[in-house]
């Protein structure tokens, strides 16, 4: 359907956990790891369609998923504003906090940079 219309942009909603070591969920951070993996495949797969392909990245969001989790959370709207704002400048990744900056950054570093729990 995009490349039917000349393109759009897919977004897919991803996590810092597609890069850090999740000792309590790591089932969870598997899937989000393949699934950055598959973001980054359709990016290069679809480019030549001329659909976008936007990863977003964040720590803990502030949904009805995390009401019970005491922990920093950036509310869902600062993430839509953030996800449009990259899709209207042409930016294929979001890294909408300072945590998912932060762990990106740290990608090339020892394992143990990615372990929130040292």
């Amino acid at each position: 359907m995009l490349a039917a219309n000349g393109g759009g942009a897919l977004v897919n909603m991803l996590s810092v956990a597609s890069w850090r070591v999740n000792k309590r969920w790591p089932s969870y951070a598997a899937s989000k790891a393949a699934e950055w993996s598959l973001t980054n495949a359709l990016r290069v797969g679809l480019r030549q369609q001329g659909t976008l392909v936007v990863g977003v990245h964040v720590g803990f969001v502030d949904t009805d998923a995390t009401v019970g989790l005491d922990v920093p959370k950036v509310p869902a709207a600062e993430v839509a504003s953030q996800t449009m704002d990259a899709i209207s400048r042409d930016v294929p990744e979001v890294l909408v906090d300072e945590v998912s900056r932060r762990v990106r950054a740290a990608l090339s570093g020892p394992v143990e940079l990615l372990d929130p729990e040292p």
